[in-house]
């Protein structure tokens, strides 16, 4: 297999930016509310398909790196922007604030992508690859759309939310209660606009150049920023897991936990992966919450689990 090195990474922009620019598709999905972005890209001999559900702030400009990688091998890959954030359409006045009415929504948007877009397009057998928020999206909507997946990986899911120095039942009863009293629109407690942090203060990855190249990408783009996150936001989030935890999916299923991860729940991972019979959890040692963007080591790891799992067919050879 090949895989996208740290020591090459910036040398291989140019490489990755004419990739982008000349194979890859991006265009706009119009729904109800939002007009969404997507990008797809379709080697001319396709193993199988691979499509993307992302993490919070994230757009599809972000996963450059990872695209190239699975498309020199023989992967086509389809990924979307969630409905308010990256390339996506915002709702609010503030375009820094995360913000969904209905957590619901973005299942909605995701069943529509995969109707309108992804069954048109894609070849071969299609396997759902989410990270973080976006792994509570893919898992809602496994549960609640007609779906032909045969299998998920869930990346650093989040199943789970660290709430800091707040206890969860607090911070459960903050989220409903401010949202009950009007003030969904609004950031959450102790949240802000988008800002850049120093690679020293960051606890998304170890890798200093995956970093620099996924920060640059936001300072490039100013209409990718994404800051806090909003209370209706943050109380949908909170339901969204809880479904999670109460609503097991039946498909094979490779959920990849970050050890050291503080942004998640690791111990939610584990309690959704003890309710799939057909799951499957890996510790990454040392991992980060951007287990896709850390350093070789931890990354190519964790492809390497990803490409093997792909791979394997129903019979387990």
């Amino acid at each position: 297999m090949f895989y996208s090195r740290e020591s090459e990474l910036v040398s291989n922009q140019k490489t990755i930016e004419s990739f982008w620019q000349n194979k890859v598709q991006q265009n706009i999905l119009p729904t109800s509310g939002a007009n969404l972005a997507f990008a797809y890209v379709i080697p001319e001999q396709v193993k199988y398909t691979i499509v993307v559900s992302s993490g919070r702030i994230e757009s599809l400009l972000k996963y450059k790196e990872l695209i190239w990688e699975f498309y020199n091998n023989n992967i086509a890959v389809f990924i979307l922007d969630h409905r308010g954030q990256g390339l996506s359409e915002r709702t609010l006045k503030n375009a820094h604030i995360g913000h969904i009415k209905d957590f619901s929504q973005y299942s909605t948007d995701f069943n529509r992508f995969n109707l309108q877009v992804v069954d048109k397009y894609s070849k071969g057998k299609k396997i759902l690859l989410a990270h973080s928020m976006g792994s509570a999206i893919a898992h809602n909507y496994l549960n609640e759309y007609k779906h032909s997946f045969e299998k998920a990986i869930f990346c650093a899911p989040m199943f789970g939310i660290n709430t800091g120095n707040i206890p969860l039942w607090l911070a459960k009863f903050l989220a409903v209660s401010l949202n009950k009293l009007g003030f969904g629109e609004r950031y959450a407690p102790g949240q802000s606009n988008y800002q850049a942090k120093d690679f020293n203060d960051n606890e998304l990855t170890q890798s200093k150049a995956r970093y620099q190249v996924f920060t640059d990408c936001y300072q490039n783009n100013e209409s990718i920023k994404l800051g806090g996150t909003s209370i209706a936001w943050l109380n949908g989030a909170f339901k969204s897991m809880a479904k999670v935890l109460n609503k097991p999916i039946d498909i094979p299923s490779l959920i990849l936990q970050a050890q050291a991860d503080t942004i998640v729940c690791n111990q939610a991972q584990t309690l959704v992966h003890n309710k799939m019979p057909l799951s499957k959890l890996v510790i990454l040692e040392n991992g980060k919450h951007e287990l896709l963007c850390e350093t070789d080591d931890i990354r190519q790891k964790t492809l390497s689990l990803i490409y093997e799992f792909c791979d394997k067919t129903d019979n387990g050879s």
